[in-house]
């Protein structure tokens, strides 16, 4: 597989005399592409799974789990800042984002087991306990993804290598989601032995453990080239960094652009379950198309850098989410033909997710552009409040499925032929509406690789 990966991520271009480009071997690239599969092994559960956790295993209320998805992401999300602010003030003989992975692993691992156990209690102590429980769980888990999201502009500032970087970031994302959506359900089955409490809970055991290894391999392998120490001189207070972060058009702009981009995820992930189950009532389809999903993810990771070497981020990703909208609006009329169905399925989600390595590497530019324009770097504070925008993405397209299963009346058990027609509306006009919305705000990013050449140029000349 390792020569396979370099030759698919082969840097191009790049003047040997430039000594400033880095050479970053497939021991780093790999260690770097093992934190998102870890995180995967847990968003992914959390998004495709705890809603269904919540509403059928662990017997929440269903109109309140909504909310919970909502506010307690949206409180979790708005430690980012904060959290992205405690990083770039960070100092240490580790560097700045490397010691997170050092030392937040574990407790993260234990959230995750606790946020996937039930307990026989009523349901005010249910409601309490799973606003708590996730709501800790997200506030760790943006206590690593902000300094894992960091680390891409501290390792390197050559575009190629960011691009390739953030592609194998989107494979060990999509392989981590593929092990989830493939996974789960027949371990649930296996481990639980028909008590779903019990599969959830070893489940959740078995993912923690791994990603806290996954971590701690991060912390040995990867390198902090252009982690800057915090002196007094360059120390500033916290609301200046956020006004600064928002005079960053180009920021800004993906900002939104990835809220939305993981609000489509949310909806797609949380949905499927219900959708499988109740309007194509076939249980098995549940792992498939969340594997497909995750497998759409993957393959996208392997096109995207051939994609974005010819196209600038502003063409390939309109081009490939109108093409991604084609396959949506044609995809109900095969819906009893199972075998086009996922055909085009797979098709769909290989091309909405071409855009996510792309959407890493953007980032890591518009922190270039911040030392060029103001002369502040901010990694921790712009890539942070980035994974702000992620996790209310997520929360919000989440908590869309649990109030729109509030309005169609959804009850297990008791499913009406209004409740079928309300998740097939939502299972295909969602992402259609999304997409659009999306491909109208990457129009405004105009931070091109021909701009960002200029921009790295004088950086390196100061």
């Amino acid at each position: 597989m390792g020569r396979a990966m370099e030759d698919v991520f082969e840097e191009v271009n790049q003047d040997s005399s430039d000594k400033d480009i880095e050479r970053i071997g497939l021991k780093e690239k790999l260690s770097y592409g093992s934190g998102d599969f870890a995180f995967q092994l847990t968003w992914s559960l959390t998004t495709a799974f705890l809603l269904y956790f919540y509403t059928d295993v662990a017997l929440v209320p269903v109109a309140a789990t909504g909310t919970i998805f909502l506010v307690a992401r949206i409180l979790s999300g708005a430690y980012n800042p904060i959290m992205g602010a405690i990083l770039d003030r960070t100092t240490s003989k580790h560097g700045k984002a490397r010691p997170y992975f050092l030392y937040m692993a574990i407790p993260y691992g234990i959230l995750c087991v606790l946020t996937f156990s039930a307990f026989d209690m009523s349901d005010g102590l249910k409601i309490a306990y799973a606003w708590v429980t996730f709501l800790l769980f997200g506030i760790l888990f943006a206590s690593m993804n902000s300094p894992y999201t960091s680390l891409l502009p501290m390792m390197t500032r050559d575009p190629n290598n960011k691009v390739t970087l953030s592609s194998f970031r989107t494979v060990g994302m999509a392989i981590g989601a593929i092990v989830v959506n493939a996974l789960t359900n027949p371990f649930i089955a296996w481990a639980g032995q028909g008590d779903e409490k019990l599969g959830f809970r070893l489940v959740s055991i078995v993912y923690a453990l791994i990603g806290i290894a996954c971590m701690y391999l991060i912390f040995v392998n990867c390198k902090e080239r252009y982690s800057k120490p915090v002196t007094k001189e360059t120390r500033t207070k916290f609301w200046e960094d956020f006004k600064l972060a928002f005079k960053n058009k180009p920021w800004v702009i993906l900002f939104v652009f990835v809220m939305f981009n993981l609000m489509r995820v949310g909806i797609v992930t949380s949905i499927t379950v219900y959708f499988a189950l109740n309007v194509l009532q076939n249980p098995t389809m549940i792992p498939i198309l969340l594997t497909m999903f995750s497998i759409g993810t993957l393959t996208a990771g392997f096109i995207a850098p051939t994609i974005f070497k010819k196209l600038s981020y502003r063409a390939g990703i309109t081009m490939v989410l109108s093409g991604s909208i084609a396959g949506y609006c044609i995809l109900p009329f095969f819906q009893d033909q199972m075998l086009s169905f996922l055909v085009i399925y797979m098709i769909i989600q290989i091309l909405a997710f071409i855009p996510t390595p792309a959407m890493f590497a953007m980032i890591a530019d518009t922190i270039d552009y911040s030392e060029w324009k103001f002369n502040r770097r901010m990694e921790g504070f712009l890539s942070s409040t980035m994974s702000l925008g992620t996790t209310v993405g997520s929360a919000i397209g989440v908590a869309i499925v649990g109030y729109s299963l509030t309005i169609i009346g959804y009850i297990p058990g008791q499913i009406t032929d209004s409740v079928v027609n309300g998740l097939q509306t939502l299972y295909y006009a969602g992402p259609i509406s999304i997409m659009i919305i999306q491909i109208v705000i990457i129009y405004f990013y105009n931070l091109d690789k021909k701009q960002h050449e200029v921009i790295v140029q004088e950086i390196r000349n100061r």
